[in-house]
């Protein structure tokens, strides 16, 4: 009889211990569809205030287009009146030559009468334009409709980058629902590396957009607009493309790539010797072959920038660059090559949240430099 208690025994543990598992799994799909839903809901808001902001901008726009077709009118109107007045003056230049040729005692009156005694005309009276005290006055509301645009532009800016954050957080909660499945293959492990990378990215975007609120205040406060290129640069993290060459391996878990199965950032298909370029101005704190914590990296460049993020440029065939040396963007590193462990030449790229790296101290790399993965 004992064995049959032991057994009952494991047999209702292992069903109470079934049962919580797919009760925790049940709760955290459960969760996950709650997060994806309030994130619908954000979107949606978002992209409605974005529409309301657009209309604005659209109406202060026409508001000032008429406003400068007001103007461009009335100096019409004084053009007009220029031409009329010099006419005039032509008409009185030639009227006194005649007078002072025929009848100089009037001259000396400043007054000048036609043969029927039925108008005046007073010589050399300098004419006062109404349009001309009107100009200012329109070019202040012009002024003033820019500035509420200024104001506008700048909210849009700030609603267009919530927009992309809650873009990528609903890719990233998608991918996690993903990766949890259990036919997804995804380890315990990997699963967390994936989330935690995740996490790393929001915040580094939440960062992001409290430096976008500050430069949108100054912006605002000074007699600067805020033009197409400043606009374009808000948007961005700031990084450039090390290279322009494809993408030929994402970030994220990979099958067969290292001991756990993750990627650390991403590979560009790049030829021998292409050059690379730093993604942001910072200062080389690694430039070497492989050494320790670097192995399997052959040749590599460590950036550390001012925004608390690190970029990595490995497998390179040429350093260019020496540790404690300034870079800017776009300043040409390296090259690219084959060097460490490799299949073939490439460049692979990260970005860290710390010095050291790895999993839980990277984050995909592609929404930070704009690339959109097929």
């Amino acid at each position: 009889m004992k064995p049959k208690k032991q057994y009952l025994i494991y047999f209702v543990g292992l069903t109470l211990s079934i049962g919580f598992c797919f009760h925790s799994s049940h709760v955290q799909a459960t969760e996950n569809e709650q997060k994806l839903t309030e994130i619908h809901t954000q979107f949606a808001e978002i992209e409605e205030h974005i529409t309301q902001l657009n209309d604005s901008l659209l109406q202060a726009d026409a508001t000032i287009s008429t406003f400068n077709e007001q103007i461009k009118g009335l100096e019409m109107k004084i053009a007009e009146r220029k031409v009329t007045e010099q006419q005039q003056k032509v008409q009185n230049d030639k009227l006194t030559e005649f007078l002072q040729q025929n009848v100089p005692s009037l001259i000396d009156k400043k007054v000048i009468f036609d043969e029927n005694k039925l108008q005046k005309v007073e010589l050399e009276k300098p004419l006062v334009f109404l349009e001309v005290k009107e100009i200012p006055i329109i070019e202040a509301q012009i002024k003033e409709v820019a500035e509420q645009k200024k104001l506008i532009v700048a909210e849009l800016l700030q609603q267009q980058f919530n927009l992309k954050r809650q873009n990528l957080a609903k890719e990233l909660l998608v991918e996690e629902i993903a990766d949890s499945k259990p036919e997804s293959g995804v380890i315990p492990e990997q699963l967390e590396a994936v989330k935690t990378a995740h996490q790393q990215q929001i915040l580094l975007w939440d960062k992001r957009n409290e430096d976008l609120t500050k430069q949108l205040i100054k912006a605002v406060s000074s007699n600067d607009m805020i033009t197409e290129d400043t606009q374009q640069t808000a948007l961005q993290f700031g990084f450039k493309l090390p290279v322009t060459d494809p993408v030929s391996s994402k970030f994220g878990v990979r099958t067969g790539y290292d001991s756990n199965g993750f990627h650390k950032g991403i590979d560009f298909a790049s030829a021998i010797g292409t050059k690379i370029h730093a993604a942001m101005a910072g200062e080389v704190v690694i430039a070497q072959e492989d050494g320790a914590s670097f192995e399997g990296y052959g040749k590599v460049v460590l950036l550390r920038h001012t925004n608390g993020t690190w970029t990595l440029y490995a497998h390179q065939s040429e350093l260019l660059v020496k540790v404690g040396e300034q870079v800017e963007i776009g300043q040409v590193i390296g090259k690219v090559g084959a060097t460490g462990q490799s299949d073939g030449a490439h460049l692979h790229f990260e970005v860290r949240t710390t010095l050291m790296g790895g999993m839980g101290a990277v984050v995909d790399p592609a929404p930070l430099l704009g690339i959109e993965y097929e």
